[in-house]
């Protein structure tokens, strides 16, 4: 065996993971508990056995296996955090559960019916999320099954039990026989495999139900219901014999129970429940009749039998007189707004045969009443029964749900017959469409519309709520909000028209003010509070409606405070929807303790969150509160983040590379800082928070010029607004961590467009942190610097510069000196002192040779390449920026590579190789592109715009020139001397051959275009007399 899979000591390490004791074995390896350095979590590290690496089949089809099982996101299954090797070692990291296994729990917890229906339950839940992902589990057994302290179940080892070594022992009883999923191989564990796993046939989802039903069978009676001397004793068992009855054992097991059992237990797959969905639903129904029971019971006393009976509704159905009117939806109500393609999709959702039960779902103020109010309207002739409007907003006890519909629809109470069997009964073989709206704060009444759609085959049921319902049947349909422009600079007046968030603040602000006009004084605000609204109707509507006294733009201000705006809505809505606070505090109120801690905790986060910052910043930590004792509170984040999502005060959405980013709409986290505020928390989580992205920028700094640039860039790209708070905080608390930040993060404001922000923030931390380390005092010198003559304030990066110097003269850091020098350089050469330039870039080659900086010879030999192209040397030129770009290929600097291949397309231009040309360009604009580099990305369009001319398209060359020269104007970028003489050169020539008037066309139709637009331009070149479509993609 190697060294590193032998028994680990505590303290050892693997990769980021420092082992604190081993937890367990078996024949999938060794088990440690161990903290994740990085994210300063505990983790639970499975060290699998040598065998795995030299099998390279086994080994890829579990990482396919792991990698789906790892995709699985629920409460009740186990988080797979990384799939990793280490020195030869292969591990798996998943979350580390303090608790119990089954075995365990059932061990030292008295289990009866009632706790054992709980975690079945669950244990259900998660069985169907992984069938529904594809995966079937195949080892469901008390061992791959634990318990929380809190009582949360989770599945453990899913795509991991299944790949288990066979064993030479008995006393294990796991199975089995490695392999795939093909027939003849078994995989499971003995005791608790269905027939068809025991015979080695092809299995399918309905094994899991099986094992599962043994466990069940074995929690409730504590026997297990096949057992044999051996092995191949247990199988024929399995096969042959029938377990005696639960009741045998359980005297008070309820009868659906035991049926339930029987049912996941038959030999026949056939016979069995033929889904996980259908077992949840089972097990739901009766954990609820058990429950009203409990009830009932506690609430009534022996003598009072006759007001026991009152509290029970007594009701029959009219059967005499049939002719209830085919609806009770409003009239008149005022146009919707949008919502074409919602309103189709779900239209299109409740038409489908197979779709019974649809929830939208969405934050309050998100518009679902009135989407499901226009369906309803949409769908009368499809449901020749009716179509019928439940408003539950006054109901706040789930008793009072079934008693609520039969009311809308006519039916009366009568005798001691319970009112949901009276509904039952009259919708048994009725075509009729129920909307019930506002379900969120009845959510326990759920199982009622389980048991009614049961029942009633052409019952169709829509439903608005804040959080899901969790039926097997449910269809969720999340309501998105308005539609807005994504970048307000790139649209036009008449494009804002199309857009539905505009539209509805537009019509509301004439409902206001009769003779509001958008318009181009106006247009940019309207546009701006929609945004920042998020396109949410509710916030919209409150916002348009205080067009009666203020102008856009007063109101566009004033949304700093949007809670204390947002309000004055119409008196006949509910209480909850005449203003945002109102929305949002019902939400608030229908949670958790633990849900509104995580809640407001997740306040700090500006612009979004992972679940890994998440979990670094807003759980398992003593919050010092102001009395200096610190909390207790510990709060679980995945879940509670699943939860906030399903009651839609989060919004989900996935990135590119898979990862799922979270966000609190701007007035909801409004609401959250209020309560942050409140609580005490708020110092210690904007800490917290400040720590974390302190650590995420320093992680990046070194990668930023590197070959994971584009990966890193993106990454800080998507937390520029956490930078910027956390950044903001370290300034007024901790100037030495502001310092730190704003040196880590530099490179990111220049390569990534931020030039203004960038030198602003630099210029702050060195102000505040002047007692920072020389190397990071260092650090933000030369960013600094560099913004500014990127901006062209040649004076300001001079200073900044000659301070560097001297402080790296003062530490006798010949690096610091040479990376100093090298700037006032390219400061002496755009201000014309070439000879001065190129003595410093020849200094500053030599030291890097020196010194083999590899990274450093390639930006000095780029500068020298550079200044010869400016003093219009290109023969110099050529294999001055060759060898940089050569270098900076080996070293993997794309930003390197970009500014070398636009500078030898230059020189290609200049020396009429139109082909070399362009293949630069091509390479260099896609480089760019991946870095996102806009200064880069207008260089490159200034190249094409170039070839271009050259080949006579001056429309399109000049076109090209406007949006280049658009996007420096945008970021505040000046030119170096030479890219501005070669500009100004294709410039004539277009000037030549255009008279001022189509330039002028020309020019301002590009200043017009978005960016992939002009991309699209660029692509397109001509070669001699042909036209030929060149097309390359970044």
């Amino acid at each position: 065996m190697n060294e590193t899979t032998n028994s680990l000591s505590d303290d050892s390490r693997i990769a980021h993971y420092r082992i604190v004791r081993k937890i367990g074995a078996g024949g999938m390896g060794e088990v440690y508990l161990a903290e994740d350095t990085k994210l300063d979590r505990k983790v639970a590290l499975k060290i699998l056995p040598p065998e795995f690496a030299e099998d390279a089949d086994r080994m890829s089809r579990f990482v396919r296996e792991a990698k789906a099982a790892s995709a699985l996101n629920h409460p009740n299954i186990i988080t797979i955090h990384e799939i990793g090797e280490a020195g030869g070692t292969h591990f798996i990291a998943t979350e580390f559960i303090d608790g119990k296994t089954l075995s365990d729990y059932a061990k030292s917890n008295s289990l009866n019916y009632k706790s054992t229906l709980e975690i079945a339950i669950q244990v259900a839940s998660a069985l169907d999320e992984a069938h529904q992902a594809g995966i079937v589990h195949r080892d469901i057994k008390p061992d791959n099954v634990m318990v929380r302290k809190n009582s949360l179940v989770k599945i453990l080892d899913f795509g991991i039990a299944k790949l288990s070594a066979p064993t030479s022992t008995d006393e294990e009883a796991a199975t089995a026989i490695k392999g795939g999923t093909s027939p003849g191989m078994i995989i499971g564990t003995a005791n608790y495999m269905s027939p068809e796993q025991a015979k080695g046939r092809e299995v399918d989802a309905r094994t899991d139900i099986f094992s599962f039903g043994a466990v069940l069978y074995e929690m409730l009676t504590e026997q297990q219901p096949f057992t044999g001397e051996t092995i191949n004793h247990t199988i024929v068992a399995i096969l042959e014999k029938e377990p005696p009855p639960v009741s045998q054992f359980v005297k008070d097991c309820p009868a659906e129970l035991e049926m339930i059992i029987q049912k996941t237990l038959a030999k026949n797959a056939d016979n069995r429940y033929q889904s996980a969905k259908e077992l949840f639903n089972d097990l739901k129904s009766l954990h609820k009749r058990l429950e009203f029971e409990d009830e009932l019971e506690r609430n009534q006393s022996p003598n009072k039998n006759s007001d026991a009976e009152t509290q029970i509704f007594k009701a029959e159905s009219s059967e005499e007189t049939p002719s209830f009117p085919p609806s009770n939806l409003a009239q008149n109500l005022s146009p919707i707004i949008g919502r074409k393609k919602e309103l189709a999709e779900v239209k299109k959702l409740l038409k489908r045969e197979n779709v019974r039960l649809v929830t939208m779902t969405g934050i309050g103020g998100a518009g679902k009443t009135r989407l499901a109010q226009a369906v309803a309207q949409s769908l009368l002739n499809d449901f020749k029964d009716g179509v019928f409007f439940v408003e539950l907003d006054a109901i706040t006890n789930a008793e009072l749900v079934a008693s609520t519909v039969a009311q809308r629809l006519g039916l009366k109470e009568a005798g001691e017959k319970p009112i949901l069997e009276i509904l039952k009964d009259y919708l048994r073989d009725k075509q009729i469409l129920l909307v019930i709206d506002n379900f969120e704060q009845v959510i326990a009444a759920a199982p009622n519309i389980a048991e009614l759609l049961s029942v009633a085959a052409k019952l169709k049921i829509l439903i608005t709520s804040r959080t899901v319902l969790h039926l097997s049947s449910e269809r969720e349909f999340v309501v998105p909000p308005l539609s807005f422009p994504a970048d307000v600079s790139q649209v036009s007046l008449d494009e804002l028209s199309n857009y539905e968030a505009i539209k509805l603040f537009v019509e509301r602000a004439r409902n206001a003010k009769s003779n509001f006009v958008l318009q181009e004084e106006n247009a940019r605000s309207v546009t701006e509070i929609c945004v920042r609204l998020d396109g949410l109707p509710l916030a919209i509507e409150l916002a348009a409606a205080r067009v009666k006294i203020l102008s856009p733009q007063m109101i566009l201000t004033k949304l700093e405070n949007s809670l204390k705006l947002l309000t004055g809505g119409a008196r006949d809505l509910p209480a909850r929807q005449q203003t945002m606070r109102g929305a949002v505090e019902w939400s608030y109120e229908l949670l958790s303790e633990d849900e509104k801690k995580l809640f407001r905790r997740l306040a700090v986060f500006a612009g979004g969150f992972t679940i890994e910052s998440a979990e670094a910043v807003c759980a398992d930590y003593e919050l010092q509160m102001t009395n200096d004792e610190p909390s207790e509170d510990r709060i679980e984040v995945l879940d509670l983040v699943a939860s906030l999502v399903d009651k839609s005060l989060l919004a989900a959405k996935e990135q590119t590379g898979g990862e799922t980013r979270f966000r609190l709409l701007e007035v909801v986290r409004e609401y959250a800082l209020e309560s942050l505020e409140t609580s005490g928390e708020a110092e210690a989580m904007r800490r917290r928070h400040a720590d974390y992205f302190l650590a995420l920028g320093e992680a990046s700094e070194p990668h930023l010029q590197g070959a994971e640039s584009a990966e890193w860039l993106n990454r800080l790209e998507e937390e520029h607004d956490n930078l910027r708070a956390a950044l903001a905080y370290l300034l007024e608390r901790d100037a030495i961590m502001a310092a730190r930040l704003a040196a880590a993060i530099r490179s990111y404001w220049t390569l990534h467009n931020h030039l203004v922000e960038g030198r602003k923030s630099l210029k702050a931390a060195l102000e505040r942190g002047a007692a920072a380390p020389a190397a990071v005092r260092f650090k933000m010198l030369n960013g600094l610097a560099l913004a500014a003559r990127l901006q062209g304030d040649y004076a300001a990066a001079r200073e900044a510069y000659e301070e560097g110097l001297a402080e790296g003269k003062a530490a006798n850091d010949l690096q610091q000196i040479t990376m100093s020098s090298l700037g006032l350089g390219v400061v002496a050469k755009r201000q014309g002192d070439y000879s001065a330039a190129r003595q410093i870039f020849e200094e500053g080659l030599a030291i890097s040779r020196k010194l083999n900086d590899k990274s450093g010879i390639a930006i000095t030999l780029n500068m020298l390449g550079d200044l010869a192209r400016t003093e219009g040397n290109n023969a110099a030129a050529r294999p001055l920026l060759e060898e940089a770009l050569a270098l900076h290929k080996q070293n993997g600097n794309k930003e390197g590579i970009c500014i070398s291949l636009g500078n030898l397309g230059a020189v290609a231009y200049d020396e009429n190789d139109l082909l070399t040309a362009h293949s630069h360009y091509t390479d260099a604009l896609a480089a760019a592109r991946e870095l996102g580099n806009k200064i880069d990305i207008s260089l490159s369009l200034d190249g094409f715009a170039a070839l271009a001319a050259k080949h006579g398209d001056a429309e399109r060359a000049t076109r090209l020139a406007a949006v280049a020269e658009h996007l420096r104007e945008l970021i505040g970028y000046e030119m170096e001397t030479a890219d501005l003489s070669f500009r100004d050169a294709y410039l004539a020539e277009l000037r030549a051959v255009l008279d001022e008037a189509d330039f002028s066309i020309a020019y301002e139709q590009g200043r017009n275009l978005k960016l992939e637009e002009a991309v699209a331009l660029c692509l397109e070149e001509t070669d001699g007399e042909n036209k030929t479509t060149i097309i390359k993609t970044a």
